[in-house]
C-alpha cells in the first residue's frame, strides 16, 4: 500500500467504538480501581516547552513550558464538571497532580491513546498522544518541584471545540437514564427511530453528552435490516430498565458501526467527500458507557448529524479479525491470528482510518496488509486500554489495491485466569478485531 497525500480536516474519533467499542457492566470483568489522581479524560495532540530537560538549562516552569501542554492535550476533560475526576485548569490543579502526572504519561496511560502514534506505523488526526519531548518536560518540571514560573507568560486558554456547520437531524432517546449505581461501569444500548423517510449519508457528527461527569463512550450503530431491528427491540423489551445491557456490541447481526464520542471530542467530519449510509425506515442503537467514579448523575445524551442525499465515494466499516480464540489461563503473552484475503478484482481502495477492539486480556495488536512481497503496517497497539479503544483517522490515508492479505495478531495477558478464554461478546470472552473506514 503507498500513501496518499490527500491531507485529512478531520478530528481523529477516538470514541468508544464499542466498535463495539465498549463494553456492559465492566464490574463483572475485574475491578476497577479508581486513582485519586487517575485521570479518565485528556483529548488533542500538541507542542510544549521542553526547559530543563536533560539538564540542560534550568527547570521547566508550569506558565512557560507546562501549561501549553495541559491545555491543548488535557484540558476538555480535566475541568470542573467534566469526565475526568480533578480539573488541570490552574498552576495549583497542575502541581497537586504533577506527581501523578509524571508517572501516568511516562507511561502512556495519559492521555489517553491506544495506538501507536510515533510514524513507525502511520500517525493520526489529532491524536491524544504526547511526544517523547513533551513526556520529559513533564517529568523533568514533576522532579523540579513543580516551579510556577511566570503568570505573566500564561498561555491562552484552551477554547471549546467547534460545532457543526449544519445539523440536519438530532437523535435523542427522549428521557432521562441514571445508570446503575452498584456498577464501577454500566454499558447501556438505547434503541432509537431514525424517522428517515429515504436513506441518508453520515458526513459529520457531534455527540452532547447529557453530563459529562458519567458518559465515558457513545457510539451509534445503523441497523441494516428488518431482523436487526427486531433483534434490538426484543433486547430492549427485556430489560425492566429503559434500554439494555449491552457489552461488545448491540446484539444484532447486522449492525453497523455509524459514528462514535469519546471524552474531550467535539463536532466531527468524515473525510471529505465520504460518509456511511443511514437506510429509510430503520432503527439505529445508542450504546453509552457510564463510568460512575464520579457519581450515579442522571443523562440525557443527544447526537447532532449532517446528512446528505449522496456522497462521492459511499465508506464502509470492514473488519479484519478472527473467531479461533482458545487463549489457555496463566499466560503472560499468548496470541490469536487471523488472515482475510482482498479479492483480485477489488481495485485501488483508501483505507482512511482504524479501530482495535479486544476486551479486558487485551494488550498488543498489530495488522499489516501484504501485497508482492511488500508489507505495509496498518496499525500497531503496544499499550492496550480497554477503556480507550475508539476509531482513528490517519493523517493521511492508505493507498492500495486488491490481491493482499490482511493480517492480524493480538496478544493477550491470562494470567489472572484459571479457565480457558475463548471468542464472544461476553465480559467472560474475548475478541480480535480491527475496523477499517475504506472507500474506493
Amino acid at each position: 500500500m503507498s500513501r496518499d497525500h490527500t491531507v485529512l480536516r478531520t478530528r481523529s474519533i477516538f470514541v468508544a467504538l464499542s466498535l463495539a467499542l465498549a463494553s456492559s457492566a465492566l464490574a463483572a470483568c475485574g475491578d476497577h480501581e479508581q486513582d485519586p489522581y487517575e485521570s479518565t479524560g485528556g483529548a488533542g495532540s500538541g507542542t510544549g516547552g521542553s526547559g530543563g530537560v536533560g539538564g540542560a538549562g534550568p527547570a521547566p516552569t508550569y506558565y512557560e513550558d507546562i501549561a501549553p501542554i495541559l491545555n491543548e492535550s488535557c484540558a476538555t476533560c480535566h475541568v470542573e464538571g467534566g469526565i475526568a475526576p480533578f480539573a488541570l485548569l490552574t498552576y495549583e490543579d497542575a502541581k497537586t497532580a504533577s506527581g501523578i502526572m509524571k508517572i501516568k504519561t511516562g507511561a502512556r496511560e495519559m492521555p489517553p491513546w491506544n495506538i501507536d502514534n510515533t510514524g513507525d506505523c502511520n500517525t493520526y488526526a489529532d491524536a491524544r498522544w504526547l511526544t517523547d519531548a513533551q513526556i520529559a518536560t513533564i517529568a523533568a518540571w514533576a522532579d523540579a518541584g513543580a516551579p510556577e514560573g511566570d503568570p505573566k507568560n500564561a498561555p491562552a486558554p484552551p477554547t471549546a471545540p467547534k460545532g457543526l456547520d449544519k445539523i440536519d437531524k438530532t437523535i435523542d432517546t427522549g428521557f432521562d437514564y441514571t445508570p446503575d449505581a452498584s456498577l464501577a461501569d454500566e454499558y447501556r444500548c438505547f434503541v432509537v427511530d431514525l424517522g428517515l423517510a429515504e436513506d441518508r449519508f453520515v458526513t459529520g457528527y457531534e455527540v452532547r453528552p447529557g453530563d459529562k461527569r458519567v458518559v465515558h463512550h457513545a457510539i451509534l450503530f445503523a441497523m441494516e435490516s428488518a431482523a436487526a431491528d427486531a433483534q434490538v427491540e426484543a433486547l430492549d423489551a427485556a430489560d425492566p430498565k429503559p434500554g439494555y445491557l449491552c457489552y461488545g456490541g448491540p446484539g444484532a447481526a447486522q449492525a453497523q458501526w455509524t459514528l462514535g464520542y469519546a471524552p474531550g471530542a467535539g463536532a466531527l467530519m468524515y473525510p471529505a467527500g465520504t460518509g456511511l449510509p443511514l437506510r429509510a425506515g430503520r432503527k439505529a442503537v445508542l450504546q453509552i458507557h457510564y463510568n460512575l467514579a464520579n457519581g450515579p448523575y442522571p443523562d440525557r445524551t443527544k447526537v447532532d448529524l449532517t446528512l446528505e442525499k449522496k456522497v462521492d465515494k459511499q465508506a464502509q466499516i470492514v473488519k479484519v479479525g478472527t473467531n479461533d480464540i482458545n487463549l489457555p489461563p496463566g499466560m503472560a503473552d499468548v496470541a490469536a491470528t487471523g488472515q482475510m484475503k482482498i479479492p483480485d478484482g477489488t481495485g485501488q481502495f483508501h483505507v482512511w482510518g482504524v479501530g482495535p477492539h479486544m476486551h479486558q486480556r487485551g494488550r498488543t495488536l498489530r495488522v499489516d496488509y501484504e501485497q508482492g512481497g511488500q508489507k505495509t503496517c496498518i496499525v500497531d497497539v503496544q499499550n492496550w486500554n480497554f477503556h480507550w479503544q475508539g476509531l482513528a483517522l490517519y493523517s493521511q490515508p492508505l493507498a492500495g489495491s486488491g490481491g493482499g492479505t490482511l493480517s492480524i495478531r493480538c496478544g493477550y495477558d491470562t494470567t489472572q485466569e484459571t479457565m480457558p478464554v475463548t471468542a464472544g461478546e461476553g465480559t467472560s470472552d474475548e475478541m480480535c478485531l480491527n475496523f477499517l473506514y475504506v472507500t474506493q
